[in-house]
Order: C-alpha cells, then structure tokens, then sequence
C-alpha cells in the first residue's frame, strides 16, 4: 500500500512541475514611413504620418505628437484606440497650420501594449510659413 502511494506522490509532484511557457515582454517595434527628416511642409499643406508598430503583448493604444524641436509647443495630437492587435498600420494627418518662420519639428509616434507598457519613434521635419 504505501509503494502505491508513494508511486501516486511521484506521479502528482512530476504532473505538477510545469515548465513556464509565458511570452516575454519585449518592447515594441515601431516604424516610420513618413514623414521623412528631409521633408519640408509649409504652412497650408498637410503632413502625413504613416507607418507600423507591432508588439507582442498587444496594442491598446497608438498616439503621435508633433511639437516644436526647440520650445516644445504641441502643434497637433491624436490618439488611437487598438483592439488588442499584435501589429497595427497607423496613418495622421495634420494640416499644417500656424507656423511663423522655418522651425524643426519633431514627430512622436508612441505604442502603448496591454501591460502598460510604451515605446515610441521619433523623426524630425521642417515646417515653414
């Protein structure tokens, strides 16, 4: 009797002694396509911003900034809800608008997983008035 229960333990503890299979928390990749840093956009014309992310715990959320290089100032913002989606092809447009003399701007495309987590790209382009 007690060979069959100890032969019953052995057989429960080996069941029990899984090898954890969880996928690892990688961090998002993003590209993007455009606009590119040689780009120039003058007042009245519209900046496209285009281009993929892809995470392996899911996107919830994609985001993209455009501000001032220098002083910070946000000209346009827009963000994107995502039905947890693995890879995700964005696509914004601003019309550029307000823009005095040559400025740097930078374009922040940010990629929010399921866990929390954000990464984000960046490219720089040149607005004029």
């Amino acid at each position: 009797m007690r060979k069959i229960f100890y032969a019953l333990l052995m057989i429960m503890v080996a069941a029990g002694c899984k090898k954890e299979t969880s996928t690892p928390n990688l961090a998002a990749t993003i590209n993007i396509l455009s606009p590119l840093t040689i780009d120039v956009y003058p007042n009245g014309t519209p900046l496209q911003v285009s281009g993929n992310m892809e995470d392996n715990n899911d996107i919830v959320q994609a985001r993209v900034e455009i501000r001032n290089k220098t002083s910070g100032t946000v000209y346009y913002q827009q963000s994107t809800s995502v039905s947890n989606l693995s890879q995700y092809n964005y696509s914004w447009t601003w019309n550029v608008t307000g823009i005095t003399g040559t400025t740097t701007a930078t374009v922040k495309v940010i990629c929010k997983d399921k866990l929390g987590n954000e990464e984000f790209a960046e490219v720089d382009c040149t607005l004029e008035n």
